[in-house]
């Protein structure tokens, strides 16, 4: 009798130990799914409207603004000036320096004795215009 043919190797058992090359792709993207969920998500840069708004909730603290002066306040304090007109043609004050004008403007104030609150006026200076008219400055403007 002859020999009985030898049985066939068992099939390779399946189950959990033996891994595939597909299986083990499935397990890498599956880790990998899992180690992304870890990760913590970076925020999202922040855009113009963001940065601008910040700046403009920002309230600073103004000092109080002082109360805005009236117009007699405003006039204490500027120079008072009187301007005089000369007629047309009239040229007696051309060949004459404007000092020269002043003191006698201030000697005939003082010979007549002008005076304003008990002050005798005396004018600061002159200034001819284009128009040959003269504006007097004084030191005050009640003496205007």
């Amino acid at each position: 009798m002859a020999p009985l043919p030898a049985p066939d190797p068992p099939p390779p058992p399946t189950g959990f130990l033996q891994e595939t090359p597909l299986d083990g792709k499935i397990a890498d993207r599956l880790d990998c799914l899992e180690r992304r969920t870890m990760t913590t998500i970076s925020p999202q840069p922040p855009t113009w409207a963001a940065i601008t708004n910040k700046g403009t909730n920002r309230k600073t603290k103004t000092p109080p603004q002082p109360p805005i002066p009236t117009n007699t306040e405003i006039n204490e304090f500027k120079k008072a000036s009187v301007v005089i007109r000369t007629p047309p043609g009239f040229v007696v004050l051309d060949s004459i320096s404007a000092p020269e004008i002043t003191s006698k403007i201030n000697h005939t104030l003082k010979s007549i004795n002008a005076t304003v609150d008990s002050q005798i006026i005396e004018i600061a200076g002159i200034a001819r215009l284009p128009s040959k008219d003269l504006k007097i400055f004084t030191a005050t403007r009640p003496q205007a």
